[in-house]
């Protein structure tokens, strides 16, 4: 019984995680230039910032459950979501779509994701 309450809460702990970080991505990618400069989305780090926080927004939606036909639709889910935030990027700054970036974002969730998977197999 303890552990049932505690993977609830671990449960409900991640959800409130990604329905704070979804969000929050999405008026970070949209703030004017000079505040992505500032934020340092453009430069050396660029690439490394997107794996991660891909990762992490799919990880956080993979501990809100255990079923895995779920974390795949998640999966897809969040994938298409960073396309989204891309897509978003280019109509907004009337800048070419940067593909590169849809595909680093990619590998962010897939990485996400795998770790959600694995953290979660060896808890059981």
């Amino acid at each position: 019984m303890i552990s049932i309450r505690n993977s609830n809460k671990e449960r409900s702990f991640f959800i409130a995680l990604a329905c704070f970080a979804f969000p929050a991505i999405v008026v970070l990618s949209l703030l004017p230039n000079g505040g992505k400069t500032a934020l340092h989305t453009k430069g050396r780090f660029h690439s490394l910032g997107h794996v991660v926080i891909f990762g992490f927004l799919a990880y956080a939606a993979g501990r809100t459950t255990r079923s895995v036909r779920a974390r795949i639709f998640l999966f897809f889910g969040v994938a298409l979501f960073g396309f989204g935030v891309e897509l978003a990027e280019h109509l907004a700054y009337k800048a070419g779509l940067e593909w590169r970036d849809v595909l680093i974002d990619f590998a962010g969730v897939f990485v996400g994701t795998l770790i959600a998977f694995v953290g979660s197999s060896t808890e059981s």
